[in-house]
């Protein structure tokens, strides 16, 4: 049996592991990585932004457990003849590169999570979002002023259900919300 090491985490709780192990999650969800070799120093391991998780399926990785099962969604209906092709991760230029004062400002980019063609002709851009965010507000600003002709979704999973935009899935939470007050 491998001997054991007493590591303390942030929150004050000492943990007992492997002297080999390299990285472990303690009881309060922070996960520690070892720095060095064994038995090491410990560091908190980063969390992505808002928590998600990168997830793989078919040999690619998305950023999201829902941006994954919306791809599962879409191979359903593509297999169902509803949607001809989809695209993962198309790129639209939102600010060209330029020069001002002598400072070079680099291309600005807006990295859809999918290109969608539908059997009935449409094309659109969608992303799959928890939550919509002001950086996200900006970049759907810009996008529409510079692809007036494109049409970008923000794709949210409602009580089970793919929603597009807001106004919808709000309407779905405030039934939601209506049906389980009559129930209490």
């Amino acid at each position: 049996m491998a001997p054991r090491v007493g590591v303390p985490c942030f929150c004050g709780r000492l943990n007992r592991v492997d002297a080999e192990c390299t990285e472990f999650t303690c009881f309060c969800g922070i996960t520690l990585i070892r720095i060095g070799p064994a038995p090491g120093q410990w560091k908190q391991k980063k969390r992505s932004k808002y928590n998600n998780k990168k997830v793989e399926i078919d040999g690619h990785v998305f950023d999201s457990q829902a941006e994954a099962d919306y791809y599962v969604y879409l191979k359903q209906l593509q297999a169902t003849g509803l949607v001809l092709s989809f695209e993962l991760q198309p790129r639209f230029t939102l600010i060209k590169a330029f020069q001002k004062n002598g400072i070079k400002f680099p291309e600005r980019e807006y990295v859809a999570d999918f290109l969608v063609h539908y059997a009935d002709g449409r094309t659109t851009i969608e992303d799959v979002k928890g939550k919509e965010t002001e950086v996200f507000r900006l970049k759907r600003t810009l996008f529409e002023e510079r692809y007036p002709d494109k049409w970008l979704r923000l794709i949210r999973k409602v009580d089970g259900a793919w929603v597009a935009d807001d106004d919808v899935a709000k309407s779905l939470k405030r039934k939601r919300r209506k049906s389980k007050g009559r129930r209490e």
